[in-house]
């Protein structure tokens, strides 16, 4: 810093003008002749370096008087909170972070640890944390032992963690409040029932608390971590961490990038464990609306991408002369018809099931591409399995749907595996288990699972029949349906799938955990989430799913595995899952759609119209509904960021 400011002051002396923007006061103070503050966007006054001081130029960034430092009474007591043996760092790049660590903090002491950056204090810390490896040594929070604790125990025991880093480890920024107070104590009582569901309710009320006591700028506990300022963001860290009542608080450079205010506020918090008795904040009425408005827009984007993509297919029918009112015309008429619907909803409950599989392994940030392999593999499977077996109905069809997940949950979990142990990328291991499956498909049924003909000579690729009590029989009759073809029984599964996708992702503290690792991995990794550990469980999850899209087709058509099973559905998953931006519902109604485009484009051939008209239309839709909600996406994310503004513009 010496030699920059000599260099321009250099530069000035040759008649150089300087315009120097920092908010170090020191530096400020040293380098500049004449000071002005901007605040919020605006210019809050100007003065000269003889009347300025640290004091008034803090009091005009922050908008209002600093805070008088508190008296702290000295409560260090006798016994330990937190020691460290001859703690010893795991090398890294042949470089040992730090060695010979015997440290001793005392319950109420309040121990500093200072250097210049890179000496290990990062390593240190984390250490303690349980990110970074121990190679020798002891760590004992109180009287326990935590040196081969996971991260996620240690925090259990009692210890919170404030990072040098709120956005990435700190956050999820493209979660709400309420949300990112769990992090980090997802699995504790606090926000986990017996049943690993995730208590939102205490998580809202606890948010609200720390908005209110740490004088957090918000709109409301709903609006995105994204949206805040990086000092609200900080305060918002720092009440989670503070108000969990810690045994232990490690706190890695907490007031770094936050103004004075900010920092008064956050070293009194550290200091002195006192909640703030201040007053709850107004959520003004406007807010409430925008955040409708935003809903709104969010809910009618496919509905605009849809009218989107219909306006470019007329273009595209019109330029191949084709008549764009009558084409729709007939479509929709074909596609109403009795037995279309009944299609329809046939055809959409293997992909929907395809999409959800897809679906978890987005959520956790990955792409499983492998579901093609992973059902025709579980279904040839299960359809032998089920074909041996004579069972009591129920029974027997709940063994194939078993079978089916448990051997395809098996085949995704060797990407898991290779992602984990090997560093092999998912997307690649799938698409070569893809092919590996179907070549493992081929040779069972060429040579294992094969029928003979009447002639007893003859081998014909497929399996034996299921017997009746391995099949699933049709809805007509449950539901009076007379003169049309059979209506699959097993979309109630479809229905139960989404259900369970829904409670897993959304209301679980394994779900919390994927979503968080899908969005910001480094945060969860500190909030105590195993990385390798949801990767290996997220594909083993997926790819049982994945076992049950073929199982309509199996104990509802065809009853057995055949060479005409159907194909594809695994990569129609992956669109489905697209369009329904992986909601249950989004996708319940992605798969309807591409049901409804192949039914009604068969009657295209029979009145000149080309059938292939239906793949440019899906093509359009998907590309089109795609960009949409990203543009929707970064709309909202713009209009939350602009909403928090307004806020803190309020406040002041």
């Amino acid at each position: 810093v010496e030699e920059l400011f000599e260099n321009l002051k250099n530069l000035v002396s040759q008649g150089v003008t300087i315009l120097f923007i920092s908010h170090k006061l020191d530096e400020v103070m040293e380098i500049a002749d004449r000071i002005s503050v901007m605040r919020g966007g605006q210019h809050v006054g100007t003065v000269s370096k003889e009347t300025a001081s640290k004091k008034i130029l803090a009091e005009m960034m922050i908008g209002k008087d600093l805070p008088t430092p508190p008296s702290r009474e000295t409560l260090i007591s006798s016994e330990n909170c937190l020691q460290l043996k001859d703690l010893r760092g795991e090398p890294s790049l042949g470089k040992i972070p730090f060695e010979d660590i015997n440290l001793e903090i005392k319950k109420g002491e309040i121990c500093g640890i200072a250097g210049v950056e890179g000496n290990g204090q990062r390593e240190l810390s984390e250490a303690i944390l349980g990110l970074y490896p121990v190679e020798s040594g002891q760590i004992f929070l109180e009287d326990i032992e935590i040196t081969k604790l996971s991260t996620r125990e240690r925090r259990l025991t009692g210890i919170s963690f404030i990072p040098e880093d709120r956005q990435s480890q700190g956050l999820v920024v493209e979660s709400n409040l309420v949300e990112n107070i769990i992090l980090g104590k997802q699995s504790s009582n606090t926000y986990s029932s017996k049943f690993k569901n995730v208590l939102f309710k205490n998580a809202s009320k606890n948010s609200k608390d720390v908005v209110d006591n740490y004088e957090v700028n918000t709109p409301n506990v709903q609006t995105l971590a994204l949206a805040l300022s990086g000092g609200n963001q900080q305060k918002f860290v720092v009440g989670r961490e503070i108000d969990g009542k810690p045994t232990f608080l490690l706190a890695s450079q907490p007031t770094r990038g936050v103004d004075i205010g900010a920092q008064a506020l956050i070293w009194d918090k550290l200091t002195t464990y006192r909640s703030y008795s201040g007053t709850t904040r107004i959520i003004y009425d406007w807010t409430r609306y925008m955040k409708i408005y935003l809903k709104i827009l969010s809910f009618f984007t496919p509905v605009i991408a849809l009218a989107i993509s219909f306006g470019l297919t007329t273009f595209i029918l019109i330029m191949i002369d084709r008549d764009p009112v009558e084409t729709f015309t007939l479509m929709f008429d074909y596609g109403t018809t009795g037995k279309s619907i009944i299609s329809i909803l046939n055809r959409s409950i293997p992909l929907y099931i395809s999409a959800v599989a897809v679906a978890v392994g987005f959520k956790m940030g990955m792409f499983n591409i492998g579901v093609e392999g992973q059902y025709i593999l579980g279904a040839l499977i299960a359809a032998q399995v089920g074909a041996v077996l004579i069972l009591p109905r129920p029974l027997h069809v709940l063994t194939i749907f078993i079978v089916a997940a448990v051997v395809s949950g098996i085949w995704a979990g060797i990407s898991g595996y290779l992602k984990v142990k090997k560093g092999v990328h998912e997307v690649i291991s799938t698409i070569m288990l893809n092919y590996i499956g179907a070549g493992i498909v081929a040779y069972l049924l060429a040579n294992v699972f094969f029928e003979k003909d009447e002639n007893n000579s003859l081998k014909v690729p497929q399996t034996n029949y299921l017997s009746e009590s391995g099949q699933l029989p049709p809805l007509n009759n449950i539901l009076g349906i007379e003169d049309l073809p059979n209506l699959n029984s097993f979309i109630i599964g479809a229905v139960f799938v989404g259900i369970f996708y829904y409670w897993l992702v959304w209301k679980t503290s394994l779900g919390f955990d994927l979503r968080a690792t899908g969005l910001t991995p480094v945060a969860a990794k500190f909030s105590g989430a195993d990385p390798n550990k949801l990767i290996v469980l997220a594909m083993l999850i997926s790819g049982g799913i994945a076992g049950l899209v073929g199982m309509s087709n199996l104990v509802g058509y065809f009853h057995r595995y055949t060479i005409d099973f159907p194909t594809g559905l695994g990569f129609a998953g992956i669109t489905v899952a697209l369009l329904g931006r992986n909601h249950p519902v989004g996708m319940a109604l992605g798969a309807l759609l591409i049901s409804f485009l192949e039914r009604s484009s068969q009657i295209l051939d029979l009145n000149n119209i080309p059938k292939e008209i239906e793949r440019i239309m899906q093509g359009i839709v998907i590309l089109v509904v795609v960009v949409s909600y990203e543009v929707v996406r970064r709309y909202i994310l713009t209009q939350e960021v602009k909403l928090a503004s307004r806020m803190v513009d309020k406040d002041e």
